[in-house]
Order: C-alpha cells, then structure tokens, then sequence
C-alpha cells in the first residue's frame, strides 16, 4: 500500500482551533496541498458539497504543480478538441479524450435548444449560450436555469429555428 495522503488533526494550536466540531468546518486551503501540514487548512462556514474552486488550483490538481506543458487554459492536454478551460468548466476529464459530458443540442417546438451544465462553485467563469447563421457572426442568446443538483445547475438557451436555413449553437467559456 502507498499512502497517498494523511491528516492528523487536532483542535489546538497550529491547526485552526475554531474548527473543533461546534462551528466552522475544517477545508483544505488549496487541492495540492499536503494533508499533514496545518498549513493546508483553514477554519471556514460549512458547505457540503464543494469548495469554490479556479482554474489555476484546478490546474494543480490535475496536472500537477508547476505549469506542465498542455495545461494551459487554451490548451488541449487530450487532444480530444477540448480546451481544458471548457473542461474545467464543464466538469469533463482533460487527461481523458471523452465528449460525452458536452452540452446537449435538441428541439423544442420551433426553437433549437443547447442544454449544459454550470457549477456555481467554480470562481471567475462566465458561460455564454450563442447562435450563428455561419459560425462567423455570434448573436448572444439567454439561458434558462432549468434544475439544480447540489451546486451543478442544468441551464438551457434556445433560438427559433423557422426561417433559419442554418443554426449553429455554441457555449462560450471565458476567464
């Protein structure tokens, strides 16, 4: 066995004592930090679930520390046509060429719809729903929140397709 982390807490001093079962929860200050140390955590309101999360820690963990190559926001670590911020953002997997997890076009009546994920716990996002006649011109669309799980929220934009000969939908993820 190897041990791939570990803590050994205890609420006193280094450990943030406020965190000893009556109040704030006890949250790992940033993903790549080590367990071990007091240093890695921090006294903070409890919030099951998550932890607000931005791409740079994101990038630590999952590529690991120090700017690898490929791990760039514009990069496409898999190759799969993905830039790992669209990865990032919709909760894919960059070390794994996989769509499956892309927004889902579909029709509703006489509109086009793009149905995608959004995770309110990831900081310093913007997702923008967009359609085009000719994948030159872009047009903003409104997305709809449609239902929330925990803090990933189903949100939809639509767009009329009558008279339209061609419609091209896309998100666009921006920092």
């Amino acid at each position: 066995q190897v041990t791939e982390d570990e803590v050994a807490y205890t609420n006193a001093a280094p450990w943030p004592p406020s965190a000893g079962g009556t109040g704030p929860s006890l949250q790992r200050s940033a993903p790549g930090a080590f367990g071990l140390f007091s240093s890695s955590w921090s006294a903070d309101t409890p919030n099951p679930g998550g932890k607000i999360l931005d791409y740079s820690d994101w990038q630590v963990a999952v590529f690991g520390p120090g700017n690898p190559p490929l791990s760039g926001p514009n990069d496409d670590f898999d190759r799969d046509g993905i830039p790992n911020l669209v990865e990032f953002a919709l909760g894919l997997n960059p070390l794994v060429a996989d769509t499956s997890g892309l927004p889902t076009p579909g029709i509703s009546g006489s509109n086009i719809t793009l149905t995608f994920p959004r995770n309110t716990l990831l900081n310093g996002l913007t997702y923008t729903a967009q359609s085009s006649p000719d994948l030159v011109t872009w047009t903003n669309l409104t997305d709809t929140l449609q239902s929330t799980s925990n803090y990933i929220e189903t949100r939809q934009a639509s767009t009329p397709v009558t008279g339209n000969p061609r419609v091209f939908l896309r998100i666009r993820i921006s920092m």
